[in-house]
């Protein structure tokens, strides 16, 4: 489901400093990108993800149960600085969000951060270019033209920063940082799967448990980490991509779940990453069901997929029922102003090249309600989207 949750930024009966007040706002804007004054789960779970941190709903659910003291269904300023004014700097939560967050700006994996790797996840924080040069100078205390791990975590520790314009940049993401790291991740096993479905069943509730799995790195992914530009139509997984289909794997396989339907969305780097990840539920005859509604937001030219003949011809060993009794080429959302002419999956490329667009936020939450209702409706109890 799509809880009802936002953060509200008030500071009303605040006992802070002006500086501090300051610096708790900075914070908020860093996860408030649309400056409404209101942080919603999609913003936070973005900018957790740009700080090296993945949660999904339900742990967004958990994280939130601890915070939000008067269980509103939101988290006021008061709640965020709470929990700030209570969270320890050398805690192991803390420590374990710092390597997190080293590691996804570190994108060659090379063990240290480059300016350019900087520049690049900070802009995803809403930052600028000039914002991350002066940061790369201040935290690259050595001047060797690298952050190491060291440097990242002593810029993020200390006490010292000055009150230079990077030093309060520096504060803000810390801030931003510590309040990310009260989400810790975690695993669930077969075990812990049946007796959430128990104890809901217990409680009269039509009960499943779904297992969502993120794609692998794509073309179109890796060329935005190299900070290139470009229009890649529905690509597939890199080297890497598979790669970390195939740890993806081992988890599940170790977690000893029996899904009973597997789910996956039509576009090529999700087919791809499920026939690696769920390799041995395929063979062993497991429901494998391709859906239209169980894709991503369209909000770049890898949204826009291969037609159903051609996703059937190429992947035979998927249920392509659902997809095909669309009746049309283009399964996902065309764009605004759309003519009949332009349903095709080839006028679809080309009216993209000519102009960029999104799918609206109401389209999206319309179809997940309606994919919801589609998986209430199955049978199976255990299922892997």
């Amino acid at each position: 489901t799509f809880p009802p949750f936002v953060m509200d930024i008030s500071f009303d009966n605040l006992e802070v400093s002006d500086h501090q007040q300051k610096l708790f706002k900075d914070a908020f804007d860093i996860f408030d990108k649309d400056h409404t004054g209101r942080v919603s789960y999609t913003e936070l779970s973005e900018v957790m993800r740009n700080l090296g941190q993945t949660a999904t709903l339900h742990d967004l659910d958990e994280m939130m149960s601890r915070i939000d003291a008067d269980k509103d269904g939101s988290v006021t300023i008061e709640e965020f600085v709470q929990i700030l004014k209570t969270k320890d700097l050398q805690d192991q939560h803390f420590h374990s969000a710092l390597s997190l967050a080293f590691s996804r700006f570190d994108k060659d994996k090379n063990g240290t951060i480059e300016e350019d790797e900087l520049k690049r996840v900070l802009k995803g924080l809403g930052l600028s270019h000039a914002d991350a040069r002066t940061l790369f100078q201040m935290a690259n205390t050595n001047a060797d033209g690298h952050i190491s791990f060291e440097e990242f975590k002593n810029i993020m520790l200390s006490d010292d920063l000055t009150a230079q314009a990077q030093g309060e940049l520096w504060k803000r993401i810390r801030v931003a940082l510590m309040f990310s790291s009260v989400w810790t991740p975690h695993s669930r096993n077969s075990e812990d799967i049946h007796n959430i479905i128990s104890e809901a069943e217990k409680n009269g509730k039509n009960a499943k448990a779904i297992t969502f799995v993120r794609h692998g790195q794509s073309e179109a992914n890796a060329a935005s980490d190299r900070g290139e530009d470009g229009i890649f139509f529905d690509p597939g997984l890199t080297e890497l991509g598979r790669q970390q289909a195939e740890e993806a794997a081992a988890k599940i396989r170790s977690s000893g779940i029996k899904f009973d339907l597997l789910v996956v969305s039509p576009l090529t780097r999700a087919i791809e990453t499920a026939l690696i990840v769920l390799k041995d539920y395929i063979e062993a005859g497991v429901s494998f069901v391709g859906h239209p509604l169980c894709t991503e937001q369209v909000s770049g030219a890898d949204d826009i997929g291969l037609t159903p003949a051609e996703i059937q011809s190429r992947y035979p060993q998927v249920d392509w029922t659902e997809l095909t009794a669309l009746g049309t080429e283009v399964w996902w959302h065309p764009g605004p102003h759309v003519k009949g002419e332009e349903l095709t999956a080839t006028a679809q490329r080309a009216k993209y090249e000519a102009g960029e667009w999104e799918e609206p936020w109401e389209s999206l939450i319309s179809r997940a309600r309606r994919f919801e209702r589609w998986l209430a409706a199955r049978p199976e109890k255990e299922i892997c989207v």
